[in-house]
């Protein structure tokens, strides 16, 4: 037992040592950072092109007729929502957008 407590006498000052050297680690150069990086910002772009669809839908067509589709348009991948968003200038019936 006693040796076990004499190997760990300084883990506190070892913790503090590693915590140091890992906040200098450059995070952006980790492959697993660029890659999560990228996904999140497309996340993000899908995120508020299904928003201002929804917005654009909801003032064309009204709350009600927009929360039929809600589910439809946050599900849509960005092509669907960009061709949407295009559609919604000529479309007559909110059906018409998403055919």
């Amino acid at each position: 037992m006693l040796e076990i407590l004499s190997i760990h006498r300084d883990l506190e000052q070892t913790i503090e040592e590693e915590e140091k050297m890992l906040s200098q680690v450059e995070h952006n150069r980790l492959p697993s950072y660029n890659l999560g990086h990228q996904n999140g910002l497309q996340e993000g772009r899908q995120e508020g092109e299904a928003a201002m669809l929804l917005r654009l839908l909801e003032r064309k067509y009204g709350p009600q007729a927009a929360a039929a589709y809600r589910e439809r348009v946050q599900k849509a991948d960005a092509d669907t929502l960009l061709t949407g968003s295009e559609r919604i200038l000529t479309a007559e019936t909110i059906g018409a957008i998403f055919e």
